[in-house]
């Protein structure tokens, strides 16, 4: 009976430890790659800051591109978002079981995900699901909303409406005027 309780104790805390390792593994930062000085800030805890090259993003960030700026946020996995001012963007969720961006507004040339799925959400009900893909995502605030396909074999789209769409060759487009 005592060697069975041991056991039991030993076992629970392996997976309290190795729970914990896998928690402490899950948060990942994104970096960003050949900054412009001057050409984005980061919004975190309510203070704006200018992105340099040693700047990590996490969970809760937002950042602001420039009128005529280009920043690349790459991920450990070689996963990026390439924006183009004016843009901004928040950073939900940085994991290692998924990704997720809102892209509030402005354009993202290419967001490229490898090995772990990435989502680019909107302000409105779409959003774009990405894994071994890339594609191009455009939020216009008040007007409209649209995803492209650039290459790669899963790239979906997600409403309200239809639930998970396949995202083809053609680009996706809707109104979200009031």
């Amino acid at each position: 009976m005592r060697g069975s309780l041991r056991f039991a104790s030993a076992l629970a805390l392996c997976l309290v430890l190795g729970t914990g390792a896998a928690l402490a593994r899950a948060i990942e930062t994104a970096r960003i790659q050949n900054p412009t000085p001057g050409a984005a800030t980061v919004l975190r805890d309510g203070v704006v800051t200018p992105v340099t090259a040693s700047t990590e993003f996490k969970a809760g960030d937002q950042i602001t591109v420039e009128s005529g700026a280009k920043m690349t946020v790459s991920f450990e996995d070689g996963s990026s978002v390439t924006l183009v001012g004016p843009s901004t963007m928040t950073f939900l969720d940085l994991s290692d079981s998924g990704r997720r961006v809102r892209l509030d507004s402005g354009v993202i040339t290419e967001a490229k995900a490898l090995g772990i799925a990435l989502e680019v959400q909107t302000p409105y009900a779409e959003s774009l699901v990405l894994q071994n893909s890339s594609a191009f995502a455009r939020v216009v605030p008040g007007d409209k909303v649209t995803f492209q396909r650039l290459e790669g074999d899963y790239a979906k789209v997600w409403t309200p409406d239809g639930g998970f769409q396949n995202l083809g060759d053609a680009a996706y487009t809707v109104n979200v005027r009031g």
